[in-house]
């Protein structure tokens, strides 16, 4: 009997237990099941927005492309550029709007700004020309340079270093050889050189090295490069 009741006793436990568990698991389930469904509502809730968002961007993009496709807006872009010194970007902005927008009140504005860009690119060439001139270029090279093109390099101005092989000062004319036949011949005019330039001029003698600054006439029948110097300055070695 003890044996009977000792089993009858555990098959309760154990039937008390399985409710139990199998209770708290369904609640568990059910707990999941709503969880899921509000991950899914979410889910799409997401997605219907961010439809929406699609939506609002290409409409955006639209009313921007329209608004590129107006003179206004080219004409904004051109003086935007040209604040930032990007020339030739800035006239292709405001060509844009003489071209496709000749009826446009931007358009006399559009020419103004071309003509200032223009100005402006013409400085920065005069100044990139001048810092050219006032470096000493590489002297053999020049000679070579100006005997391939003469007729391209007439007028042109060079700076440049150079050691005196013959001075004829009764001439006022210095010739100096910078390879076999390389030679130079570098005049002096009076009337254009400044004083102290003319000075040094005159104080150079053969073997000095000195430093001109001069116009490119062309080649002479002696085949030499014929230089007429503005500036001319003693370097005072040998």
């Amino acid at each position: 009997m003890r044996k009977i009741s000792l089993i009858l006793a555990l098959v309760l436990v154990l039937g008390l237990a399985l409710f139990f568990v199998s209770g708290c698991g369904k609640e568990e389930m059910q707990k999941i099941k709503s969880e899921n469904e509000t991950l899914k509502n979410e889910s799409e809730t997401l997605k219907a927005e961010n439809e929406t968002l699609k939506s609002q961007i290409a409409s955006l993009e639209q009313e921007v492309s329209k608004l590129k496709e107006t003179a206004e807006f080219h004409y904004q872009q051109g003086v935007d550029l040209l604040k930032d010194n990007k020339y030739e970007h800035a006239k292709a902005a405001f060509d844009t709007v003489i071209e496709k927008y000749p009826e446009s009140p931007f358009v006399s504005s559009a020419k103004e700004n071309l003509k200032k860009i223009s100005r402006e690119i013409k400085r920065v060439e005069t100044e990139k020309l001048t810092a050219e001139e006032n470096s000493p270029a590489d002297a053999e090279v020049t000679w070579d340079m100006l005997r391939k093109n003469p007729k391209e390099k007439e007028g042109k101005v060079f700076t440049l270093e150079l050691r005196a092989d013959f001075v004829s000062q009764g001439e006022c004319i210095i010739e100096s050889r910078v390879a076999a036949a390389k030679v130079f011949a570098i005049t002096c005019l009076y009337n254009k050189m400044d004083t102290q330039s003319f000075r040094n001029f005159e104080s150079i003698k053969r073997e000095d090295w000195f430093m001109i600054k001069g116009r490119f006439v062309g080649i002479n029948s002696g085949g030499q490069v014929v230089i007429i110097a503005d500036k001319c300055k003693n370097l005072g070695y040998r």
